[in-house]
């Protein structure tokens, strides 16, 4: 090539024109093992956990309510994953427990129970198409009191992971049915049942009353002190 003079020369002119920039050459360096090993490590999709997931076991609650001229009582029912039966029963011995707040005192009672018993998941099973309406959003509470029970209700099921309710025939709820009456009653119950009297409501419904403040309207306070005077 050198002894060609036009490539030469064409050789002269690049290299005349390439000296104005600085073009170094510098050798790879290697790739440390470690660093090439936590990267596979940070970058490698981690595989599924194979621990399984721990489903917590399912209670059932089952309550009833009994209104008659005796009196008022709730029962409420608590079956355990091993089909334990734990039975409630409570006199309602206080003023404004109609039926349908005797039903939700039902409910609640057996509510409590189970969150002492540290359930996590429990169905419910209740008689009580209204009920069952308020609780499950299909119908709304208009009455103001038992609006107040569904707001109690409501504030329970934090304490819950799972919460269900559905209605069932009357007639599958002899048991729960029978405690009540028992309660409402004051007949003697079974060793195995836990008996209280409730003499006031889970939910305070009285309205508060109102307080007005009225201006007293009285003749002047100096006039009794010149009145003695005068006489």
């Amino acid at each position: 090539m050198f002894e060609n003079r036009e490539a030469s020369g064409r050789i002269g002119k690049w290299a005349g024109q390439l000296a104005t920039y600085t073009i170094d050459f510098i050798l790879g360096s290697t790739i440390e093992s470690q660093v090439l090993a936590d990267f596979i490590t940070d970058w490698t999709p981690a595989k599924p956990s194979q621990e399984q997931l721990i489903i917590e076991a399912l209670w059932q609650l089952e309550y009833y309510k009994a209104y008659c001229q005796a009196g008022a009582g709730a029962s409420a029912i608590l079956i355990a994953p091993s089909d334990t039966q734990l039975k409630y029963a409570a006199r309602l011995d206080f003023q404004g427990c109609m039926n349908n707040v005797a039903e939700y005192e039902g409910l609640l009672l057996g509510l409590h129970k189970a969150r002492a018993w540290v359930a996590r998941r429990l169905s419910i099973r209740s008689d009580s198409k209204l009920i069952t309406g308020h609780v499950g959003k299909s119908y709304k509470a208009l009455k103001p009191e038992l609006s107040k029970y569904l707001v109690t209700v409501r504030g329970m099921e934090e304490h819950f992971l799972g919460f269900s309710i559905q209605s069932f025939p009357k007639k599958q709820n002899k048991l729960a049915d029978k405690l009540a009456k028992v309660a409402a009653q004051k007949d003697q119950l079974q060793p195995d049942i836990f008996f209280k009297t409730l003499k006031h409501g889970s939910v305070n419904c009285t309205d508060e009353l109102e307080k007005f403040i009225s201006a007293i309207t009285s003749e002047d306070w100096r006039a009794i002190i010149m009145a003695y005077l005068v006489e």
